[in-house]
């Protein structure tokens, strides 16, 4: 959902590397890819830039997580 977010803000990855203070889009590349996930103030600075609610932003991993709290919880 990364990339669905950086593209309805009008951003390119070179810009969101640029605001997060990267010298290069190969964090932006791997998070969109699913190859690495950003730290949780990257991810709040992403949410926070794309005007996205955290959870939208890995929706999948979120709703697992969840699943999984209300399991341990039942």
């Amino acid at each position: 959902m990364l990339r669905f977010y950086r593209k309805q803000a009008g951003l390119r990855q070179v810009d969101v590397a640029r605001r997060l203070g990267f010298t290069s889009t190969d964090r932006i590349s791997h998070w969109e890819k699913g190859q690495a996930l950003p730290s949780l103030p990257n991810l709040l600075r992403l949410a926070s830039l794309y005007k996205a609610p955290v959870e939208r932003l890995y929706e999948e991993f979120y709703q697992m997580v969840t699943k999984d709290i209300n399991q341990m919880t039942s």
